[in-house]
């Protein structure tokens, strides 16, 4: 299924619009962070749309550049679906690279679980959850623990800033962040932020 968002900046700031969500519902993990998921400069005056697919997989990766504005890569992806392929393993394959494997489904759905296996790695990894290819929400690597990732299928926030998408978002500046609600019925939303640097939803036509 294919969504969309248009985010219009009729303020006078320039900087990001960012798409991301909350890890609230995710279980056995405390650090759980969200990311900034899709994010797209837009000067005042000027609108930008996200598109995207559902499409959602288990990766891992790295996290590129400083520590307070790194970004995380994804190395590798695989299929995901929290009723079918819903649980994996990350391990460490013969040359110390980490892998996925065995991936299957457990009877407990509602959730996507990454096994963390006994390895241990000589760079920091990441693992988690990425929607259209791109990631979504990410936890370091903590052998012999599983996380439980919970996905919303149709809630996201969108917000306005300098993140870049792979970053890790800080939560004291997600103030102001306005939710949103696509799904099959409705894939196709708008935004806007006004002159008092408040986003909400745009007006729809009614013909």
């Amino acid at each position: 299924m294919d969504y969309s968002l248009t985010c219009t900046n009729a303020s006078n700031m320039h900087g990001n619009f960012v798409l991301f969500q909350r890890p609230e519902g995710s279980e056995g993990s405390a650090h759980i962070r969200s990311l900034a998921w899709l994010s797209r400069p837009a000067a005042p005056g000027t609108s930008i749309t996200f598109c995207w697919n559902d499409r959602t997989s288990f990766f891992w990766g790295e996290r590129s550049g400083p520590e307070d504005k790194g970004r995380v890569r994804i190395s590798q992806e695989v299929e995901a679906d929290p009723e079918r392929n819903n649980l994996v393993d990350l391990k460490s394959d013969g040359f110390a690279s980490p892998v996925f494997s065995n991936l299957r489904a457990e009877t407990s759905f509602g959730g996507l679980t990454i096994r963390q296996m006994h390895a241990r790695f000589d760079f920091p990894v990441y693992h988690g959850i990425a929607r259209g290819g791109s990631a979504l929400l990410a936890a370091p690597f903590n052998m012999n623990v599983s996380t439980t990732f919970i996905i919303d299928p149709i809630s996201y926030w969108v917000h306005f800033d300098d993140f870049k998408a792979g970053e890790v978002l800080d939560p004291i500046r997600l103030d102001g962040s306005h939710r949103i609600e696509l799904s099959p019925a409705r894939p196709t939303r708008a935004v806007i932020m006004g002159t008092d640097n408040i986003i909400r939803h745009a007006p729809e036509n009614h013909w």
